[in-house]
């Protein structure tokens, strides 16, 4: 007998015992509920939205601010603004816990941590070096980058989470 539940290799051994299960009235596999969203992911990306609108926002403030207009690198409200205001509706959308608002959601949060990083990418590249002044200038800007795309990227990554919570471990 041990020779031949070998032979029979293991997806075999999986049938047999799946069809016992039916005969006597039990279904093939067991149910599982899924949610249509993970609610643990969904909260901690929104969180991380809200939170980094938060701060975009405050920086964006407080170095147009410190900052005499017309030199180079200071910040344009009118791309932080509203890319803000996208991530806190991202938010409203995210914690929906209805299946296609939340992709959305996560999608246009995705699209504006994105115009963030470019607007953080073209202050980086316009503040001049100022190499005797630490931190120095380009400090904010840069942070600017490294959380814009930490955004970008747990939005991204939580997508294919939210759409199928079952086929991602």
């Amino acid at each position: 007998m041990a020779t031949t539940a070998r032979a029979m290799g293991p997806t075999a051994r999986a049938r047999g015992r799946a069809t016992l299960g039916r005969a006597r009235g039990r279904s093939a596999r067991p149910r599982v509920d899924a949610r249509a969203v993970d609610a643990a992911v969904a909260l901690a990306v929104a969180q991380q939205d809200v939170a980094f609108a938060a701060c975009a926002l405050g920086e964006a403030l407080v170095t147009r601010e410190n900052t005499a207009t017309g030199t180079p690198g200071r910040p344009n409200l009118m791309v932080v603004g509203p890319a803000c205001g996208t991530l806190v509706g991202a938010f409203a959308l995210i914690q929906s816990d209805d299946g296609t608002a939340t992709p959305a959601g996560l999608a246009i949060a995705a699209a504006a941590s994105g115009a963030l990083l470019v607007q953080y990418a073209k202050r980086f590249d316009d503040t001049p070096r100022a190499p005797l002044e630490w931190p120095g200038p380009r400090l904010y800007p840069t942070l600017g980058v490294m959380f814009s795309l930490f955004a970008l990227l747990a939005n991204a990554e939580a997508l294919p989470r939210i759409l199928n919570p079952l086929a991602v471990g």
